[in-house]
């Protein structure tokens, strides 16, 4: 796996090597897959894109690497591609922007497109916040921000929106200025496309905003992750996610769980724990079924060479009682995206006692 593990976001690529390791262990136990027993290798890319393709070039030369996760960023993947499809390697991203999979050959997304992720978003607003008439676009100027920009323009008249278009704090890091932006354009909701700390910072700098013309902060998986309610603090309450479910976040008793994703946060917590504040998944559940998508396809086709798996890939159909993400999972021909936008769940972060907590919308 190539992902991040070093800077101030350099937590998410342990959570990534920890929801391979626990779904790693669990086919071990089983004896192996077809024989040979799954071995994880991370290595850090440091948000650095020529860094991503030259591991990416390390790991696909070497014996028994039958399968690459990551790297962590669109600009990463796209650095590393070339070296991917030569090498025919089967390959797992959990986050991309959707032109990046355009002929996505034997790479899958063990997630939702932007696309089925901006149309729940979109939902969501109109059902929580039937006031809102202009939504705006928060992010680091990237190609993921780039991707959610199109998808915004194209879909949210549909949804009765008019989008004011995006801002970026820059490398100045400015995110009051670009927030400002957003708001004296009349954005009453604002998707960000950060990572979770940046998103916080996001989050403290629209608290900061004229309470009459303050955005409601809304977003995707980075904004469900803990991190973001922990860093941002009450300014992060209110804000509205998008996700695949994080039951483990709300007040949802556990027998209401999807079976999977009740039983790897369980088998995550008793590995790793729930971080300080004990409301801190520190294993990946995305990562954890691109292990299990990879490993259901070369079952099925008896080996690990790369165009056999890939085909095997494409038929893939996992029940949501199968997986960590506690969705079904079955990619899609055009991009390989193996959630569905009706898998998707809308929460409200929201403050319960001395932590916080999503509450579904």
């Amino acid at each position: 796996m190539i992902d991040l593990f070093s800077g101030p976001d350099g937590s998410a690529g342990p959570a990534m090597r920890n929801g391979l390791e626990l779904e790693a262990a669990g086919l071990n136990a089983g004896g192996g897959l077809l024989g040979s027993r799954i071995e994880i290798v991370a290595a850090d890319a440091a948000g650095d894109p020529a860094r991503a393709a030259a591991l990416v070039r390390e790991q696909v030369g070497g014996a028994g690497v039958a399968l690459v996760v990551g790297p962590d960023t669109t600009a990463g993947f796209q650095a590393a591609r070339a070296s991917l499809d030569g090498a025919g390697v089967p390959n797992c991203l959990t986050g991309v922007a959707d032109g990046a999979l355009r002929g996505a050959g034997a790479t899958f997304l063990a997630g939702p497109a932007n696309s089925a992720e901006v149309g729940a978003l979109l939902d969501a607003v109109r059902r929580a916040r039937p006031d809102v008439r202009k939504i705006g676009l928060l992010d680091e100027g990237d190609e993921l921000g780039a991707s959610y920009d199109a998808q915004l323009a194209s879909r949210a008249p549909g949804a009765g929106l008019s989008y004011v278009g995006r801002a970026s704090a820059g490398e100045s890091g400015d995110q009051r200025a670009a927030l400002q932006q957003l708001a004296a354009r009349g954005a009453q909701v604002v998707v960000v496309s950060e990572r979770p700390l940046g998103a916080a910072r996001a989050a403290a700098a629209d608290a900061q905003l004229d309470a009459a013309a303050r955005p409601q902060l809304a977003g995707f998986a980075a904004l469900a992750d803990y991190g973001f309610a922990s860093l941002g603090g009450d300014a992060a309450a209110g804000a509205l996610v998008v996700a695949t479910p994080q039951a483990y976040l709300t007040s949802a008793p556990q027998a209401r769980w999807p079976a999977g994703y009740r039983a790897f946060v369980a088998a995550a917590g008793q590995q790793y724990g729930f971080g300080e504040q004990g409301a801190q998944l520190q294993a990946a559940p995305a990562a954890a079924d691109c292990l299990l998508q990879w490993a259901d396809a070369a079952r099925s086709a008896g080996t690990f060479a790369g165009a056999a798996v890939a085909s095997a890939w494409e038929r893939l159909d996992l029940p949501a009682s199968a997986t960590a993400l506690g969705v079904e999972e079955r990619p899609t021909p055009a991009d390989h995206a193996t959630v569905a936008q009706p898998s998707l769940r809308a929460y409200r972060w929201t403050r319960a006692g001395t932590r916080y907590q999503l509450q579904p919308v």
